[in-house]
C-alpha cells in the first residue's frame, strides 16, 4: 500500500509506532510496509536521544499506522531488527 497523507486518516483511528533515525532507516520501513500492504504515514518530529554524557535533540521520520494494524506492524519491524525507534504509546508524551 501506498503512503498516505496523514490527514486521511481519522485522528482515532491512526497511532504513531516508529521513529526513524535515518533516511536510510525510513526508507527500510518503507520497503517493508510496501512489501506487507500497510497503510502508513510518516511526519517528521522531534526526538530527544540521552547517552552519557547528556541528552541531544533530533528530528527523526515519526510512522503512523491504522491503530488496529499497530501491534502487528511493531511485530513486524521487530522482527526485522529495528527495535530502538518503537514507541510505546504509553510511556511516550
Amino acid at each position: 500500500m501506498p503512503r498516505k497523507e496523514i490527514h486521511t486518516f481519522s485522528e482515532n483511528d491512526i497511532s504513531r509506532i516508529f521513529i526513524a533515525r535515518n533516511v536510510r532507516e525510513a526508507k527500510f520501513i518503507e520497503r517493508i510496509f510496501a512489501q506487507n500492504k500497510i497503510d502508513y504515514s510518516i511526519e517528521l518530529e522531534s526526538y530527544v536521544s540521552t547517552r552519557f554524557f547528556g541528552s541531544s535533540n533530533y528530528i527523526g521520520a515519526t510512522f503512523y499506522v491504522r491503530t488496529e494494524k499497530s501491534a502487528f506492524c511493531k511485530e513486524l519491524l521487530t522482527s526485522h531488527g529495528l527495535h530502538s525507534g518503537i514507541i510505546d504509546e504509553e510511556n511516550s508524551v
